[in-house]
């Protein structure tokens, strides 16, 4: 084999080596929700003012709703989190906007909840390789650790047409809502 031939295949390999270890940008299209039952939107607004008064808070913080309607109980959960990555990961269905806020739907799709509506939104957004070692450029290691994936956490009951308060938990205040 020649030289350059082995350096070409060396090559080669690097890159491909390289390109296993490190984050994957990737793509999601999920529907446009519109909420369909009345009450939940005083609850996601007063969810929002919370999480307003709170350290952590930021224009970006997104909020997961997972919905589980196939249990005895139907119910619904609704936390922040300060990475959207985090979010998309879960192989949501649809998505909506409150108050300006980012609200992603996943688990059970729930009709007395929300409408999906026709139009789609492609999100981009990175799947992390916990593997992967970043370095900056004095070649210092960059560690990316996730403490805490979720600030706050309430959980709600789907009583026929009624959604009723379970209980709540937040880092900034133990306070109980609703």
């Amino acid at each position: 084999m020649s030289m350059t031939k082995l350096l070409v295949f060396v090559v080669l390999t690097g890159f491909n080596l390289t390109g296993l270890a490190q984050h994957q940008e990737k793509e999601i299209v999920l529907k446009s929700l519109e909420i369909q039952n009345r009450q939940l939107t005083p609850i996601l607004d007063s969810i929002v003012l919370h999480e307003k008064k709170c350290d952590y808070y930021n224009c970006k913080l997104t909020f997961v709703i997972n919905v589980k309607t196939s249990t005895f109980n139907p119910s619904f959960t609704i936390e922040s989190i300060p990475d959207r990555n985090l979010a998309f990961n879960l192989e949501p269905y649809g998505f909506f906007y409150n108050k300006g806020h980012l609200f992603i739907v996943d688990g059970d799709i729930a009709e007395e909840l929300f409408a999906r509506q026709k139009e789609s939104m492609k999100f981009k957004f990175l799947e992390y390789d916990t593997s992967f070692e970043e370095y900056d450029s004095e070649g210092r290691r960059i560690l990316r650790v996730v403490t805490d994936d979720s600030f706050t956490m309430w959980e709600y009951r789907i009583t026929g047409d009624k959604i009723v308060f379970v209980s709540g938990y937040s880092l900034c205040g133990s306070e109980e809502k609703q």
